[in-house]
C-alpha cells in the first residue's frame, strides 16, 4: 500500500508519451462504465478490504498504469526468493553466482577454483543422490578452452616431432640430423619465453599452445641451411649464400607477428610476441650456433658424393611450364573466386570454444531453467553527478525500445522506470498539466458523477 500510495502521488513522472494513449481509453464512457462495474464487484469481495482506499482515490484505474512499471525490475518471472535464496518457481533449482578473483583469461588459477568445485560436488552427490550440482560460466569454459589445448598441444606437437624425426631421418640418412635441425627450433621457444619473461612476466596458456604451431616455421630455417651444406659441402659457403635471404625472409614474418601488439585481445598479443621471438631465435641459431653442427670434421674433408632421392627430383621439378597444370590452376582460381564469396564468419562465440560433455549439459540445464540467462548483456551508464548517469541512462533505454520494438531484443530490466533524472521529470510533469485541460477534468466528472448515478439507481 506503501508503494502504490507513492507511485498514485508521483504518478505524472512515471507516465510516458505511450501512456497518455492508453489514459485515452480509460477515460472514455463505456470504458469507465466497466471500469466502475468492476470497482463495485471489487468493493463487495474480501479484496475490497485491501483496496477501498486504491479505488477511492483512483476509480478510473490511471495509477496502475504507473504500478505496472514495476514490473521492469523483474527480470525473469521464473525466479524468487526463498528464505534469501534464489529457486524457480517450481523450487526444484537452487541457484549461487560465483565471481572469482581472477578475470576468466586467468586460466592457471581459475583451474585451481575448479578443481574444488568439482571435489565439493563429488562429495555432494556421493552423499545425496537426489541431488546434482553443475555449473556454467566465462571462467569454466575458458580454464576447459586451456586444459583441452594443451592436451591438444601435446598431442599434435608429439605427431608433428615424430614425423619430422622420421622423414628428416629418411632424407638425409643420417641419425643425428634430425636433432640437430630441431636443435633452433627448442632455441626458439626458449629464447621467445626468456624474453617474454623479461617484457610482461607471464603468458596465456591458449597463446602458448596456439604458438607452438608456429615453430614449425622455425623448422625451415635450420632445414635450409642443413640442406645447402649438403649440396655445397662447404659452412663457408652456406653462411654466405643465406645470411642475406635468410635474414630479410625471417624479418617480414617476424615483423607480421608483431603487428599483433596493435589489437586488442591480450592471448593475440600473448601469441604475436611468443611467435615472433621464436622466430628470432630460431633465425640466429641456424646462422650463428647450427653450421658448428653441421657435419664432423671428417665429413667435411671427405666430401661424398650427393644422390639425389625421389625427393630431390620432385622438388627440380617446375610446374610453371607445364601448360597442362597451368590451365588447370586458372580454372581452379576462376572457380575458388565465386565459390570464396560463399563463405562467411562466425558469429556465435560459443561455437568457438571447446565444451566437455559436462559444461555442455550445464548449459542444457540452465537454458531450460531460463532461456535467456546466457544471452544478457549488462550496460551501464556513467557521469560526473547521479541526474548526469540517469540522463545518459534513459538515452540509451530509448534506443533499447526501438531495438526491442525491431526483435533484435526479447527484454529488458532496469531501474529507468522508477529512478527518473530531473529533467525529464520535470519534462512529464509539464506533459501532465498540459494533458488534463479544464475542458477534459470537466468531463471526466460529468462522466463520473453520470456512471456514478446510474450504477447507484
Amino acid at each position: 500500500m506503501d508503494l502504490f500510495g507513492t507511485i498514485s502521488e508521483r504518478l505524472p513522472i512515471y507516465l510516458n508519451e505511450k501512456d497518455y494513449q492508453t489514459i485515452d481509453t480509460l477515460i472514455t464512457p463505456d470504458k469507465i462504465k466497466a471500469t466502475l462495474t468492476q470497482d463495485i464487484r471489487t468493493l463487495t469481495s474480501p479484496a475490497g478490504i485491501a483496496l477501498k482506499n486504491i479505488i477511492s482515490n483512483d476509480p478510473v484505474g490511471i495509477s496502475y498504469i504507473g504500478l505496472k512499471k514495476l514490473q521492469q525490475l523483474q527480470y525473469d518471472e521464473n525466479f524468487e526468493l526463498y528464505d534469501s535464496y534464489i529457486v524457480t518457481k517450481d523450487h526444484k533449482n537452487l541457484l549461487m553466482f560465483i565471481t572469482p578473483a581472477y578475470a576468466p583469461n586467468n586460466t592457471g588459477k581459475n583451474a585451481l577454483l575448479f578443481e574444488g568445485l568439482d571435489k565439493i560436488i563429488d562429495s555432494l552427490d556421493n552423499n545425496n543422490k537426489n541431488i546434482s550440482t553443475t555449473y556454467f560460466g566465462a571462467a569454466a569454459v575458458s580454464v576447459g578452452n586451456a586444459l583441452q589445448l594443451r592436451k591438444d598441444t601435446i598431442f599434435t606437437q608429439g605427431i608433428t616431432l615424430f614425423f619430422l624425426i622420421v622423414f628428416l631421418g629418411f632424407y638425409f640418412k643420417k641419425k643425428r640430423a634430425p636433432v640437430v635441425i630441431l636443435v633452433p627450433v627448442l632455441f626458439g621457444a626458449l629464447f621467445s619465453l626468456a624474453a617474454i619473461y623479461f617484457i610482461k612476466g607471464s603468458i596465456s596458456v591458449i597463446a602458448l599452445g596456439v604458438g607452438s604451431v608456429v615453430l614449425g616455421i622455425a623448422v625451415n630455417y635450420s632445414l635450409h641451411v642443413f640442406n645447402h651444406y649438403r649440396h655445397t659441402r662447404s659452412i663457408e659457403q652456406v653462411i654466405k649464400d643465406l645470411a642475406m635471404p635468410l635474414t630479410v625472409g625471417s624479418f617480414t614474418t617476424i615483423g607480421g607477428f608483431f603487428c599483433l601488439e596493435f589489437v586488442e585481445s591480450e592471448m593475440l598479443k600473448d601469441l604475436g610476441l611468443f611467435a615472433a621471438f621464436s622466430l628470432i631465435g630460431a633465425s640466429l641459431c641456424s646462422l650463428i650456433f647450427l653450421p658448428h653442427f653441421l657435419a664432423t670434421k671428417k665429413e667435411q674433408e671427405e666430401h661424398e658424393e650427393i644422390e639425389f632421392s625421389w625427393i630431390d627430383k620432385i622438388a627440380r621439378y617446375n610446374p610453371e611450364y607445364n601448360k597442362y597444370i597451368v590451365t588447370i590452376i586458372f580454372l581452379l582460381t576462376i572457380f575458388f573466386y565465386y565459390t570464396a564469396q560463399n563463405v562467411g564468419f562466425e558469429s556465435d562465440m560459443m561455437k568457438m570454444n571447446y565444451m566437455s560433455a559436462k559444461l555442455k549439459a550445464s548449459q542444457a540445464k540452465l537454458d531450460k531453467i531460463n532461456q535467456y540467462s546466457l544471452q544478457s548483456i549488462y550496460l551501464v551508464t556513467e557521469g560526473k553527478t547521479l541526474d548526469d548517469a540517469l540522463v545518459n541512462n534513459e538515452k540509451v533505454v530509448s534506443k533499447i525500445e526501438v531495438l526491442k520494438d525491431k526483435h533484435f531484443i526479447t527484454k529488458f530490466s532496469g531501474v529507468s522506470s522508477l529512478i527518473i533524472s530531473d529533467s525529464l521529470q520535470r519534462e512529464r510533469i509539464a506533459r501532465w498539466k498540459a494533458y488534463w485541460t479544464a475542458e477534459k477534468k470537466q468531463q471526466l466528472l460529468a462522466t463520473l458523477e453520470k456512471r456514478r448515478c446510474s450504477i447507484r439507481v
